[in-house]
């Protein structure tokens, strides 16, 4: 929008002139600003819940913005946008809740009636593949027998024990090892569980999925969900 420009109008009319592109410009800053932090929200509600918006990033837009207007008189709402921030990054995070997911651990929970499911990453040229299941004390109680299979082998423990007995409900450690020209290397592996709940980490760094039998797990360790 052009400025008024008083020279026509004489030195008399220099006042309002003044006045009225005052106005003007502050009417311009005020669509601005509502227009940005119309698209910040949108932004907000958007973000995938594996990957929110960490708060130095919006912090970094807001001072793009400020250096083109009159970001002092936005302080106060930057302070109520950086406060919610980690009420709405939970909310969003909370779709994540009941949902399984799988991550690498060598923790897993059986549950009642339940059965311990995971995988291994198997590259070639790995022999047979073995994984051992301890109790909370170290001792041995199963020990499952696995072909190698392309990429990835699956396997699965339903609580039976090696003496034919079923194990009772707890957290049991997975060591599975394979072997490679005669000798036996250690594998990592990962468990499919429940997420259980979701916490917000100090300073609005984040959050983590509270994940059954793994525990605190950051979004962007997950490897699948299903």
């Amino acid at each position: 929008m052009n400025e008024l420009n008083s020279t026509k109008l004489g030195p008399l009319a220099d006042l309002n002139v003044s006045r009225l592109n005052t106005e003007r410009a502050e009417a311009a800053d005020r669509v601005g600003q509502e227009d940005f932090l119309r698209l910040m929200t949108t932004q907000l509600q958007a973000q995938d819940p594996m990957e929110p918006m960490k708060t130095g990033e919006i912090f970094s837009q807001l001072a793009q913005f400020g250096t083109v207007s009159g970001i002092q008189e936005l302080q106060s709402s930057f302070e109520s946008l950086a406060t919610n921030l980690q009420s709405m990054q939970a909310l969003q995070a909370s779709s994540m809740v009941g949902q399984t997911v799988l991550v690498e651990s060598n923790a897993a929970r059986l549950n009642s009636g339940e059965a311990i499911e995971g995988s291994i990453e198997t590259p070639a040229g790995l022999g047979a593949i073995s994984v051992s299941v301890e109790d909370a004390s170290g001792q041995l109680v199963a020990r499952l027998e696995l072909p190698a299979q392309t990429e990835v082998t699956n396997f699965q423990w339903t609580g039976l024990q090696s003496d034919g007995t079923q194990a009772p409900p707890g957290i049991y450690t997975l060591r599975a090892q394979a072997s490679v020209n005669g000798e036996q290397i250690g594998l990592t592996t990962r468990v499919k569980a429940n997420v259980d709940s979701v916490t917000l980490n100090p300073g609005g760094a984040g959050y983590n999925l509270n994940v059954n039998g793994v525990g605190k797990v950051a979004p962007n360790d997950v490897l699948e969900v299903s």
